[in-house]
């Protein structure tokens, strides 16, 4: 069974072109357009995601925000937070909160799936304090 991904964007270009890429490295992308529809898909059960994808600046909640909503669902998810530019506060708060990376637009496909298995091997073997 293909592990499942959550990709938050609100640029549709953007949300489907990931989702290609994800779909292509073997993975199950889910696509959602902004951070609520993100929350209430984790929150709808089901099977828990290995991963969210979340674009940083979007309408409504941001990937803050939206980070924040889901950890309280799924706290163990990794997230990858994709950003073209954002608040810098936002972005290292994120960072420092562990089980996050950043990957800045544009990106190449190695350095997308690099950032996606790191963070999903530090899932698999968390590191003790």
């Amino acid at each position: 069974m293909k592990q499942r991904i959550l990709v938050a964007d609100d640029e549709a270009g953007t949300r489907a072109f990931l989702c290609r890429i994800l779909e292509h490295l073997g993975y199950h992308a889910v696509p959602v357009a902004n951070g609520i529809e993100a929350i209430a898909e984790v929150t709808a059960g089901g099977n828990a995601y290995a991963l969210a994808v979340l674009d940083m600046v979007m309408p409504g909640l941001d990937g803050e925000a939206t980070c924040q909503a889901l950890h309280q669902f799924q706290p163990d998810l990794p997230v990858l937070v994709c950003t073209g530019g954002c608040d810098a506060a936002s972005l290292q708060r994120l960072l420092s909160s562990g089980n996050c990376e950043q990957i800045s637009k544009p990106f190449t496909l190695e350095a997308l799936r690099g950032k996606i298995k790191g963070l999903l091997a530090r899932q698999a073997h968390p590191v003790q304090p």
